[in-house]
Order: structure tokens, then sequence, then C-alpha cells
């Protein structure tokens, strides 16, 4: 038996059964006892994991708070919330905060459930830190976190969130299957133009928020083709598609046509509901003239100067609400 608690075993491999104390000394173990053990190990092993995972989703929290905006991914998901119900705000008032910060807490579940903080290689279900039941347990929960943090669940957000949920599950597919995944994310990452204003409304005005969604697809897909720029090379070995590989020479092009697309439904949106887009419109050709898109580190700060675009219309609107007031 060990002595003390300064004396170590080490479980070797399932068909090696055996402990070996520091002192030299070793003991066969059963196989039965040595299977145990090793079981024992990996619990802990995936339980640190797990407990690892949470810890992430409590820094973002905190960092959501000290506002630096470097959880990119989670503000993406937030803007076309935040311009939703930015938008269904009375003519002369500010949107209500806490309809903004329940969508806030929700977007930060919502985004650790379709996606994780680290590079592929280091997540924990593509590293085997996780096996796939677990890692689907993880996502649901966050996914339930995600949807109880939602303001209001009347009848057409619970129809709205049932049609989202598949796609978020089915968004990962998706670079396997076509060279849009980046369109099925704006149709996923969009989805809040929907939610926002049916929170503050308990209803939908079509008249808005369908042009405010197809401004979310636009964007989203001008964003995502930046970022995609960044793997291309390693995408295409692997046989993983995008945008990027699609358009090729080509992408300025079409960034330019989908800015243009995003700007147009925005001033669509904003001619019902008192919006202006100039700032926005500057800031995305800014994006779409400058980058570079054989160079990794300049698609990475485009695609993060992003949340600037979503706060420049954010902003937007509700100068623009406060403004029709004042005149």
């Amino acid at each position: 038996m060990v002595s003390g608690p300064q004396d170590s075993i080490r479980v070797r491999l399932l068909l090696q059964p055996r402990i070996t104390f520091r002192n030299g000394s070793s003991q066969a173990l059963r196989q039965r006892g040595g299977l145990f053990a090793q079981v024992q190990l990996q619990r802990k092993k995936s339980t640190n994991v797990c407990l690892r995972m949470w810890r992430i989703q409590i820094l973002l929290v905190e960092r959501i708070w000290h506002g630096w905006i470097s959880l990119i991914g989670t503000w993406l998901l937030a803007w076309p919330c935040f311009w939703s119900v930015c938008l269904a705000a009375r003519i002369g008032s500010l949107p209500d905060p806490l309809i903004i910060c329940s969508f806030g807490v929700s977007a930060i579940f919502l985004r650790g459930a379709a996606c994780t903080v680290e590079r592929t290689r280091n997540r924990p279900l593509a590293s085997g830190a996780l096996t796939s039941f677990q890692a689907v347990s993880f996502f649901a929960l966050q996914l339930l976190l995600g949807t109880a943090f939602l303001p209001q669940l009347n009848n057409i957000s619970r129809i709205l969130g049932a049609i989202w949920i598949p796609l978020i599950s089915a968004y990962p597919l998706m670079k396997r299957w076509t060279y849009w995944p980046q369109a099925f994310l704006g149709v996923m990452w969009s989805y809040g133009a929907l939610f926002g204003w049916e929170a503050v409304h308990g209803g939908l005005d079509l008249s808005v928020v369908l042009p405010l969604y197809a401004s979310g697809m636009s964007w989203t897909l001008v964003y995502d083709t930046i970022y995609a720029h960044q793997d291309k090379e390693d995408d295409q070995k692997i046989g993983v598609k995008s945008t990027a590989l699609k358009f090729g020479d080509k992408t300025k092009i079409w960034l330019a046509g989908f800015s243009a697309t995003c700007i147009s439904s925005l001033t669509l949106a904003g001619a019902n509901a008192d919006l202006g887009v100039v700032a926005s419109a500057c800031h995305l050709a800014w994006q779409v003239y400058t980058v570079d898109t054989d160079n990794p580190a300049d698609c990475s700060s485009k695609f993060a100067s992003n949340k600037w675009f979503g706060a420049i219309v954010c902003g937007g609107i509700i100068a623009g609400k406060l403004m029709t007031r004042r005149s």
C-alpha cells in the first residue's frame, strides 16, 4: 500500500495494469482494478474540461462587462438583436435596457453553443478531451441557457426558436456540403433581427424586420468571407469549403455587392423607422477597399472591425429616434 501522500502512482495502459512506486517497488493490479482506475481518470479529465469550458463562459461575461469587444463572435450575434430592439423603440425614446441586456446575455451562451473560443485543433471535441455525447450535452445546455434569457417567449418567439435551433445544429456540416456556408451563417446569425422587434411589440412588422434581416445576412457574408480568407490554404487542403475559395480573386467584387445590398436593406428598414446609414456605408466601403485577402493578419483585423460597424448602425438608429422627436 502507499505509505504517504508523497508517494506517486502511475497508471499504465489498459493491457498492462500495474502501479509503480517512487521507491522502486511494484505490485500487479487485477485487470478489473486497472480498468476502473483508467475510467476514473478519464471521467476526471472530462469533468475538468467541462469545468474549464464553464470558466470560459464566465470569463466571457466578465469581459463583456469590461467592454473591450474582443468577443467578436458574441457581438456579431448580438448586434442584429440590438438593431431590431432599437428600431422598435418609440420615437424620442431610448431602447428598453432590460431587453438589451437580456439579448446580450443570451448571445453569450448561444454563441458558445454555435462555436468554441479556441481554434479547431484545440477545441475539446476535436482534441478528444470530450466525447461526442459530452459535447452534445454541453451544446444543449448552453442552448437551453441562451434561450432562457430571451426576454419574451410567446407563440411567435417559440416558432422562431423552433426554426432557429435546427439551423445552429446544422451549420457545422455546411462547410462540407457547400461553398456557401457563410450564406447559411447569415441566415442563422441574423435571426436577432426578428427576435428583437417581436420582443418589444409582440409581433413582427415585416416592412422593417425583413429588410433588416436581409441587411444582416449580407453583412455576415462580408465579414465571414473576409474571415475565411485567413484559412483558405488549409481549408483547400482538407476539403473544407467557403466563399473565400468560391470567389478567389474576385472576392472584392462580391464583397462590394454584398455591402451594397447590406446598406440598401438598412436604408429600406430605416426609411420605415427613421434611420441614417451614411457612416455605416463608409465603414463597409473602407473594409472592402483596404482588405488584403492574402494577408491573414489584415483579414483578422478587418473582421474584428465589424464590431464597430454594428455599433455605428446601432448608434445611428438611436440618434435617429431621438432627433426625430426634436425636429
